[in-house]
């Protein structure tokens, strides 16, 4: 019966998952120079402590031509007003971050969050692939972390537009993008507009 349920659980991620596969957009000429999408999981069921040697473990036998590994913890400090001195008074593991030999290619794998980037290079695939190896880079994370429950999805993406100065005191973004945001024309009072 267990079998079942956990079979269940397994088909209905998998289907949900790929009706968000099918919703996508693509434009023409992007300026895009890397683009990634962040999986935060839901982590109420959680079986897999994650640390270094976790971390390490879903690289090594999930992405195997991820080669480069960086690790990243996070740290708390007590700082003593009196003498200054900064301690740490806890240290944690939190992320490893693996590349492609390319480096056109990126997992970052936390606790409760994976992202998958792709940094372009001279081969840029169009966006259907690039999110499909971004899911299914989560189906290897999830399968490897025992967890089945995906809290959110957040794709995001960087670019480089370039605008000419040629003889121009001052740029308006406006003449460049669709949507902008307002920029105070006077220096250094951007506080009004927070």
């Amino acid at each position: 019966m267990k079998e079942e349920h956990i079979e269940s659980k397994n088909l209905k991620r998998l289907q949900n998952l790929q009706k968000i596969k099918e919703k996508h957009i693509e434009f023409k000429n992007p300026p895009v120079i890397e683009s990634w999408i962040e999986f935060y999981i839901d982590l109420t069921e959680e079986s897999i402590p994650w640390n270094e040697d976790a971390a390490k473990d879903l690289i090594k036998k999930y992405f195997p031509d991820f080669k480069s590994m960086d690790f990243f913890g996070l740290a708390q400090v007590t700082i003593d007003p009196k003498t200054r001195n900064i301690s740490p008074t806890n240290l944690s593991f939190e992320r490893v971050k693996a590349f492609t030999e390319t480096k056109d290619k990126c997992i970052q794998a936390a606790r409760n969050m994976l992202v998958f980037n792709h940094i372009k290079k001279d081969n840029w695939p169009d966006f259907k692939e690039r999110r499909d190896q971004a899911f299914d880079a989560l189906e290897k994370y999830l399968t490897f972390r025992q967890i089945n429950k995906l809290r959110s999805v957040a794709l995001h993406y960087r670019d480089i537009v370039q605008i000419p100065r040629e003889g121009k005191d001052t740029i308006r973004l406006e003449d460049y993008f669709t949507i902008s945001p307002k920029v105070p024309e006077e220096k250094f009072r951007i506080a009004e507009y927070l």
